[in-house]
């Protein structure tokens, strides 16, 4: 009697040890936190969205249409190097480069602006549909905060 006694007190100590065993690994207490829970599955729903909106803008400079105007052509290759600039950054995360492309990338877009009036009315029909889906993934980018 007194030997099992003993072992059921060794294994209720033994229990009681195993159950207080201090946890020190970072990733138990970012789970046991609802609001980073939360927080990552926000930040990742902005990088899909992030990802989707430039992958959508990439496409969207390889299909980007040659008009007839020289000097329209040579602004809107301009922008196309802002553009793959301004993802490269993203997706490096780099936020001075990023910012550096995007203010290249808005003086482009007004210059464009400025040389559409030399163009023929469907190229440019076509030059606004074009640049008014560029700029709304640039500002759906910019509004997601993916880089701050």
């Amino acid at each position: 009697m007194r030997k099992f006694i003993s072992l059921f007190f060794a294994l209720i100590l033994w229990t009681s040890c195993s159950v207080e065993k201090l946890n020190l690994s970072p990733l138990a207490n970012s789970f046991s936190n609802t609001n980073s829970v939360y927080s990552a599955s926000s930040k990742t729903s902005e990088s899909i969205n992030t990802i989707n909106y430039a992958s959508e803008l990439s496409n969207l400079l390889s299909e980007f249409p040659i008009f007839s105007n020289k000097t329209m052509n040579s602004e809107i290759y301009k922008l196309k190097l802002h553009i793959t600039d301004y993802l490269y950054a993203i997706k490096q995360k780099d936020v001075i480069s990023k910012n550096d492309a995007y203010e290249l990338y808005k003086k482009t877009f007004v210059n464009i602006q400025k040389l559409k009036d030399k163009l023929p009315e469907d190229e440019l029909e076509l030059l606004n549909r074009f640049m008014a889906k560029v700029k709304t993934n640039i500002t759906l980018i910019e509004s997601e905060k993916f880089i701050e």
